[in-house]
């Protein structure tokens, strides 16, 4: 696994924002994760560093997927992803 050091910015968490999780230590690495409504108490908090422009829909399903504590009941899977 790769580690970055951890750079703090001012984008607003709202619906749709990507965010790499920061780990102990001041770094992030691989795990990421999408915004799926307007969360300023991660304000500063994680490295944001993209934006979903398009397919919010997709967002909006895996959201609403049942869950098991803080887990999906069933797998959820993204089989393709475009980065512009």
């Amino acid at each position: 696994m790769w580690e970055i050091p951890f750079e703090s910015n001012t984008v607003k968490r709202t619906r749709g924002t990507v965010s790499l999780r920061q780990m102990q230590g001041g770094t992030v690495g691989w795990d990421f994760y999408i915004i799926s409504r307007d969360n300023s108490s991660l304000d500063g908090k994680d490295a944001a560093f993209a934006k979903v422009v398009d397919g919010l829909d997709v967002l909006d399903k895996i959201a609403a997927a049942d869950v098991d504590g803080d887990k999906p009941k069933e797998k959820i899977e993204i089989k393709k992803i475009s980065i512009q």
